[in-house]
């Protein structure tokens, strides 16, 4: 991945509503098909990220001794 993918991945997964102006404005200017590839594999690399927190969480929190 390039640092253009790179940033909209973390972008995404920080505040997907709040960041969409910044997104659209960094890869406003590719063509449309790559402008929907890029889209589309970093919205789900961003999910991929978040269900593996959200699943794997509480294993992390506990390996490193917090509680909730």
């Amino acid at each position: 991945m390039n640092m253009l993918e790179t940033m909209l991945l973390l972008f995404l997964v920080i505040d997907p509503f709040g960041n969409l102006p910044v997104v659209q404005a960094v890869i406003g200017d590719i063509p449309w098909r790559r402008y929907r590839v890029v889209v589309v594999r970093e919205t789900l690399i961003a999910f991929l990220i978040l269900a593996s927190f959200a699943l794997s969480g509480d294993r992390v929190l506990g390996y490193l001794d917090i509680e909730r």
